[in-house]
């Protein structure tokens, strides 16, 4: 049914006070509903944190305050919800929505409401995952997609990865996803495998969460943590009669031998190098610069480099995504010692912090009947 209480004048929100410290406010000032416009006034429902979203409030001023505005700022950008005001052409009041924000926004996801603007980066909840909530999948899920599902999608169509769009996937492509434990790893494993239905996935994680990447989808994992990557990815080559790599998604960045030696496992026709998730700090950018500028002569690379930046999200990428859940190609990985209430958002955050997560931390804001 849709919602008939008018629009509050104040609700709960998560505010910043030194990011990723936060503070609950009962009484924080709803969004500002515009006059003109496409946009959806939300009930949020459960949302999911990513790194961004105290990195970028981390920024020295005067950053944060001329892209988002003066404080009091509430993190997060994921979210799925009700739509309790709408004039998004796809949506009517009442409807579950998924979507994300276009980035860090002041107005974010743990909060009771938030306002998304546009007509991109929203979409109306999937009819078939209506079932799929009786048979003990969650909301939690769809709001835990947002930013590290899209990153996964787009990165990997950087890769121009062979997809029918009107007939499913197409066999072929060999992938290596540097970092496939976590919230962007876990949906690229997914989706390389089962919904771009490549030939070979193989991911690098810890060995103990070897078995989890295993079973969503890797043919191989490269243990980071008792195997050089490099070393690694040669053998692979080697053990495979000199097969390469079509595609290498980089989620972890942190070593550029992956890079610069990339040329005896990544094709030198088509292979494409993608880097994910890029730090904003002075050491970050140093080292991207290195990467990308190093000469190959000198020991640099030899193969076309990409940095990736996620762009707005389109209502075909909605469709797809929601489309590969429904027929259980995708799932957000969620284990129960990552789900947090909003009371407790700070422990979310200090858990988020350790780079340590399997797949998605997510944040219950409110309960829905469906």
């Amino acid at each position: 049914m849709p919602p008939s209480n008018p629009i509050p004048t104040s609700m709960r929100a998560a505010h910043f006070t030194s990011p990723p410290t936060t503070q609950i406010s009962q009484t924080a000032p709803v969004p500002t509903i515009q006059n003109s416009g496409i946009y959806t006034f939300i009930r949020v429902l459960s949302t999911s944190l990513n790194p961004v979203d105290y990195k970028f409030a981390s920024l020295p001023q005067p950053f944060p305050r001329l892209a988002i505005g003066s404080a009091p700022i509430t993190p997060g950008i994921d979210f799925v919800g009700r739509a309790w005001k709408t004039t998004h052409p796809d949506l009517k009041a009442g409807d579950l929505c998924w979507g994300k924000h276009n980035g860090p926004t002041k107005h974010g996801t743990c909060a009771d409401y938030t306002l998304h603007t546009g007509k991109d980066g929203i979409a109306k909840v999937p009819e078939g995952y209506m079932a799929l909530l009786e048979q003990g999948r969650s909301l939690a899920e769809l709001g835990g997609v947002g930013v590290a599902g899209m990153t996964a999608l787009q990165a990997l169509m950087m890769g121009d990865l062979p997809y029918n769009r009107s007939g499913g996937a197409e066999r072929g492509g060999k992938v290596f996803i540097n970092g496939g434990s976590g919230g962007t790893g876990t949906f690229a494993v997914q989706m390389a495998k089962h919904g771009f239905g490549c030939e070979t996935v193989v991911a690098s994680c810890s060995g103990s969460n070897a078995e989890l990447v295993r079973s969503l989808g890797a043919d191989e994992v490269v243990d980071y943590r008792s195997t050089n990557v490099v070393d690694g990815l040669k053998e692979w080559s080697r053990r495979n009669g000199g097969q390469q790599f079509d595609i290498i998604v980089d989620m972890a960045g942190m070593d550029p031998y992956v890079y610069w030696q990339a040329h005896h496992y990544l094709k030198r026709d088509g292979g494409k190098y993608v880097m994910v998730g890029a730090g904003t700090g002075i050491k970050d950018v140093v080292l991207l610069t290195k990467l990308m500028m190093w000469p190959g002569v000198l020991g640099g690379g030899k193969r076309p480099f990409q940095l990736f930046m996620l762009s707005g999200t389109t209502k075909e990428q909605w469709n797809l995504f929601g489309k590969w859940m429904v027929e259980g190609k995708l799932k957000t990985v969620i284990e129960d010692e990552n789900r947090f209430g909003l009371a407790d958002i700070d422990k979310a955050f200090e858990k988020l912090k350790t780079g340590r997560t399997r797949g998605k931390i997510v944040v219950k804001v409110a309960e829905d009947g469906h």
